[in-house]
């Protein structure tokens, strides 16, 4: 069965849109280029194919009807779907990407991330953009296997792996704390501890709530575990923190994601002997992936997460040890 064609034009929506916004014939005419009895003609063809009025005269200014100004809704929806199925066409018939995948650290929130999005929009992009978090090792894996084309990612001691073709800016330093939920029974000990820092024998004897990594292919790591302390593993630094305030256990978190559970008291910070983490972070995407989007969300990503800006060289690949979570 063939369908019927449409009585409804882009042409005509943009049209008695400019009618609408103008509030006349001859306005709408001069937004479109064109001489008014074409306008006339126009929105005199449709009310006769629809055999309903979309536009009246209100004194010396057109206005549009009750089902005009409801179509007038519709069509800017369909006038936005059909210019985003355009750009989404040119990118690909010139080769751009129409789809940009983004690997954040867990450390990081996540939702900071999702929130530019509303920046990108305004940029008139129609990139497609998928987010995904990652642990550890996860995000240089997520890189290296095609999986994201940028990621917030940690460094080691070592710098950037070797031989990735990549190029890379600063975000800057990580601290991390040791923090409890209000209650945990190592807060009391503490106490006792008058101010002395926990040692590591101590802190042993109860459990750590830490984030397994998340790397696929590349060597999973852990940092942060006093040798063979009790663990509850959690996918997420999201999932750590409410495991923590619950009472779950204890350990390491980034003193900006606990700034809110200090705050409220649902987290107490406590002096451990153990070192605490200091992670080095840095957005790093493949050279090869360079084009104007990356360059937008490189921008972003400093911007939000708070980086330097400053460039990295490529440095050894980083030590891997046997362990599989992060603190």
């Amino acid at each position: 069965m063939v369908s019927k064609r449409p009585r409804l034009s882009l042409d005509f929506l943009r049209v008695l849109d400019l009618v609408a916004r103008t509030g006349s014939i001859s306005g709408a005419a001069r937004e479109l280029d064109r001489v008014p009895s074409a306008v006339s003609y126009a929105i005199d063809r449709m009310q006769r194919s629809l055999g309903q009025k979309l536009v009246r005269r209100n004194g010396g200014a057109m206005e549009l009807t009750e089902l005009g100004a409801e179509l007038q809704s519709v069509g800017l929806r369909m006038l936005a779907d059909a210019d985003h199925v355009e750009r989404r066409f040119e990118a690909l018939r010139a080769g751009r990407p129409t789809e940009l995948r983004i690997a954040i650290d867990t450390v990081f929130d996540l939702r900071r991330v999702a929130r530019l999005v509303r920046g990108l929009d305004k940029q008139g992009s129609s990139v497609a953009i998928g987010l995904l978090e990652e642990v550890l090792g996860g995000t240089w894996d997520a890189l290296s296997t095609g999986r994201a084309d940028i990621a917030v990612a940690g460094l080691s001691s070592g710098g950037l792996p070797a031989g990735g073709g990549w190029d890379c800016r600063m975000l800057g330093e990580v601290p991390f704390i040791f923090v409890a939920g209000a209650g945990h029974e190592l807060i009391a000990r503490a106490a006792q501890e008058q101010g002395r820092p926990l040692d590591d024998a101590i802190v042993r004897s109860h459990r750590a709530i830490v984030i397994a990594d998340s790397s696929r292919r590349l060597p999973k790591r852990s940092v942060g575990l006093i040798g063979a302390q009790p663990t509850l593993v959690v996918p997420n630094m999201a999932g750590k923190l409410a495991a923590i305030e619950d009472g779950l256990g204890v350990g390491f978190v980034p003193a900006a994601r606990a700034r809110d559970g200090l705050e409220t008291g649902r987290l107490v910070q406590l002096a451990v002997a153990q070192p605490a983490p200091v992670g080095r972070f840095a957005v790093v995407w493949r050279r090869s992936n360079w084009d104007r989007n990356v360059a937008w969300w490189i921008d972003a990503l400093l911007e939000t997460l708070g980086g330097s800006g400053a460039a990295l060289p490529p440095g050894p690949s980083p030590r891997t040890g046997r362990r599989r979570t992060a603190p």
